[in-house]
């Protein structure tokens, strides 16, 4: 069974190298899998001017060790929407029996990817959802279950398979046209576990400026305006020290996770164990950790 991981991005310095490590070690268990990693910006990222990332993603990408050859690079640069960055993504991993979504700043642990293996090999459904870890503020706190919930990160390679509605929602072919795959997925308790919102301050806002201008496009290109034209004031309320609340979630709601329950690649980075202070309070936008 070969498994393609694609991953997309835009200034991973933060944690790329850690989530390269962790993709080749998933990589490596299934002869003939590979991973794709494309760069590029939107034209909803408010920085990124030329559409490439500015804190030395490439050069974690050229540092990182390639003993099986498995790792394929593309820059494109500035890109209408997301989508083009993960069919570019989906052409280099053509060949695969299934391809996993796993970006920067995502980890799973071996452990975890052997079950999810194992279930790969015997289900007849298109889509695996996996258990979405969404950590915020430090390694020690995260959303609840029912706020993160599953997320799709795993779609089995048919011929058909595009990613044409959003970088998040694949379809593929069928005789009556396009249409979800989602419909045919199951839920997987493998966890994977998301640090985008662990960082320093300025790199969250910006995360932030780019979810408004991703969200009201995505609502205004599906014909449904009541979901779209979201202003910057729903998220640009952000604690800058435990107890004040975040945006969609109050901070009764985090809950407290184990640092000892985390893949072992991101126990190196020079932020793990450090309160949530310490990191939001980081003056470097993009920093870069190789």
């Amino acid at each position: 069974m070969r498994i393609g991981i694609m991953t997309i991005v835009l200034n991973g310095g933060d944690y790329l190298a850690f989530c390269l490590r962790n993709s080749y070690a998933l990589a490596r268990q299934h002869e003939g899998s590979r991973i794709a990693i494309v760069e590029g910006a939107d034209t909803f990222s408010p920085t990124a001017k030329n559409g490439l990332s500015a804190d030395g993603t490439r050069d974690i990408v050229f540092s990182t060790p390639d003993p099986k050859g498995i790792i394929s690079y593309e820059r494109l640069g500035k890109v209408p929407d997301k989508r083009r960055l993960r069919n570019v993504a989906l052409e280099m991993l053509r060949d695969m029996d299934w391809i996993i979504i796993k970006d920067h700043d995502e980890l799973i642990k071996p452990e975890d990817f052997d079950k999810l293996a194992v279930l790969l090999s015997r289900t007849d459904r298109n889509v695996i959802n996996l258990k979405h870890l969404l950590f915020w503020g430090d390694f020690g706190h995260r959303y609840p279950d029912d706020k993160s919930g599953h997320m799709l990160r795993v779609i089995r390679n048919l011929p058909t398979l595009n990613f044409d509605i959003w970088h998040t929602y694949p379809s593929i072919g069928t005789e009556d046209g396009l249409r979800r795959i989602d419909g045919g997925s199951v839920d997987s308790e493998v966890p994977v576990y998301h640090y985008g919102y662990v960082g320093p301050r300025g790199r969250i806002s910006e995360k932030r400026v780019h979810r408004v201008g991703q969200d009201n496009w995505y609502w205004n290109y599906q014909k449904k305006p009541e979901k779209a034209n979201k202003s910057l004031s729903e998220y640009d309320q952000f604690p800058l020290v435990k107890g004040e609340n975040i945006p969609g979630v109050p901070w009764n709601e985090i809950v407290e996770h184990p640092l000892e329950d985390h893949p072992s690649e991101i126990k190196c980075h020079p932020w793990f164990g450090k309160d949530m202070d310490e990191i939001w309070g980081i003056e470097e936008l993009h920093p870069t950790f190789v």
